[in-house]
């Protein structure tokens, strides 16, 4: 639904003039995400809900960005330049989020999770 909406919003010529600006702005987002989860997750500590630091890597990744933002950038009117300057890297954040994190969430999830983590935790649920 995310490609349609925007594929019926903006050029591809205009999504794809801006590749230093969308990267930048992925890695800020990205990154801003991985210090609130960090950060939030740390103040559980105190309570005695510790979060493994494998899960919150694979929590601050699967965070794939784009309904708000997308839903905001249509509610948008006029043509400011402004606007038509945000508006593809903004587009592309949310592109490069949704292939970039979409295609590697299930390796990454793989990678960081213990083998047999399944069966371990509903072991532990089926016996009490």
């Amino acid at each position: 639904m995310v490609f349609l909406l925007i594929g019926l919003d903006l050029p591809l010529t205009s999504l794809l003039g801006h590749p230093g600006l969308v990267l930048a702005a992925f890695a800020i987002v990205t990154l801003a995400r991985a210090v609130a989860v960090h950060g939030l997750l740390l103040l559980l500590r105190p309570f005695g809900r510790a979060v493994n630091l494998r899960w919150q890597v694979l929590i601050s990744w699967s965070g794939l960005r784009g309904a708000v933002a997308i839903a905001l950038l249509l509610s948008l009117e006029g043509g400011s330049s402004e606007l038509a300057a945000v508006k593809p890297i903004a587009y592309g954040v949310v592109l490069l989020s949704i292939v970039l994190q979409g295609a590697t969430i299930g390796p990454l999830a793989r990678a960081l999770l213990p083998h047999g983590w399944e069966r371990s935790s509903t072991r532990t649920s089926a016996h009490g």
